[in-house]
């Protein structure tokens, strides 16, 4: 009786054992994980994660590094926002990158339009400046929907960690009767950013309205020599 009842738990045992181990490998998509070590590559497995021109575009960087011997760590822009991609070709030790040479990832065009978040009243957010202040260089022109006012004043402010809205300049700007925009080219390095919150107030509104931002890029392609490109990927200098 007694060696039924001391196989009966080595055999409870064995299968708690076991169902732990399965469901271990089940939440940690091991069975997955093993077929694609086994299906791709290395530099096949980093792209269908982190993207080749795309995303965090792993790949691309790769690909420059092995091509052009890069022995430096290169400055590295990517027009979306993602965690920091330089750790993929990052050698340890070496100097700091060439100030004449510059990646560019996801790189959107000379211009780009944002859409301006309603805050409250007639204050709008600029979501995310301190990413768009690296690679833009100015809020070039401001487009709302339904209001045909010749001139409109705004008004910059930051709210800080202490919860205060604080004002920081404002400006008048005038309707282009061409393209029914108001001119705004103001540059953003002025603001210091930070992780602070920007907002733009807009004193004429009296209802929510649709404001779409166009903002100025900083590097404009045809002031550089382009040696490398996929897609919106860039290596110039």
């Amino acid at each position: 009786m007694k060696k039924i009842i001391f196989k009966n738990k080595k055999i409870i045992t064995f299968l708690t054992i076991f169902t732990l181990i399965l469901l271990l490998f089940l939440k940690t998509s091991f069975f997955k994980n093993l077929i694609n070590i086994l299906k791709f590559t290395e530099n096949e497995r980093i792209e269908r994660i982190y993207g080749y021109c795309g995303g965090e575009s792993i790949g691309y960087l790769k690909y420059l590094k092995n091509k052009y011997k890069i022995k430096t760590n290169p400055r590295v822009l990517n027009y979306e926002h993602t965690p920091p991609t330089n750790w993929s070709i990052y050698v340890a030790g070496a100097k700091d990158y060439n100030e004449n040479q510059l990646i560019l990832l996801n790189y959107p065009g000379q211009e780009i339009d944002i859409k301006l978040h309603h805050y409250k009243y007639n204050f709008y957010e600029f979501k995310d400046p301190r990413h768009y202040s690296k690679m833009f260089k100015s809020l070039k022109k401001i487009k709302i929907n339904d209001f045909i006012e010749p001139n409109i004043e705004v008004e910059f402010y930051i709210k800080d960690g202490s919860d205060k809205l604080s004002m920081l300049e404002n400006i008048q700007i005038v309707k282009d009767q061409e393209t029914n925009d108001y001119i705004m080219n103001q540059n953003l390095d002025v603001f210091k950013f930070k992780e602070k919150r920007f907002f733009l107030k807009f004193n004429n509104l009296k209802k929510e309205k649709k404001i779409i931002a166009t903002l100025e890029n900083k590097y404009n392609l045809n002031n550089y020599k382009v040696l490398d490109k996929y897609k919106n990927c860039y290596f110039i200098e």
